[in-house]
């Protein structure tokens, strides 16, 4: 998804972006950034900060075995792949 992002790649409503003006195409952009794409992922980083941070408070483990491995780093991974996505998305 970061790859397609940063070569212009994802899908568009076509019929409607191909009959706009470059400079049409960059304001739909931007609505469309600052509607959709900033608030989604900056709840990601909210949700998931909470999320990893309960996991760290208890030290989560994996219930599958006795003395499972830690889940708490995979679950801090969450916000952190937010904070990227976001770094990604603003350079855009």
């Amino acid at each position: 998804g970061a790859f397609t992002l940063s070569q212009n790649g994802h899908v568009r409503a076509d019929l409607l972006y191909a009959a706009l003006s470059s400079r049409g195409q960059a304001a739909l952009d931007l609505a469309l950034y600052l509607i959709f794409f900033f608030p989604g992922v900056l709840a990601l980083v909210y949700a998931g900060f909470h999320f990893a941070e309960q996991a760290w408070a208890i030290n989560e483990r994996s219930s599958t075995m006795a003395g499972g491995p830690p889940l708490f780093p995979f679950k801090a991974m969450i916000p952190a792949a937010g904070i990227l996505l976001l770094l990604q998305g603003s350079r855009r």
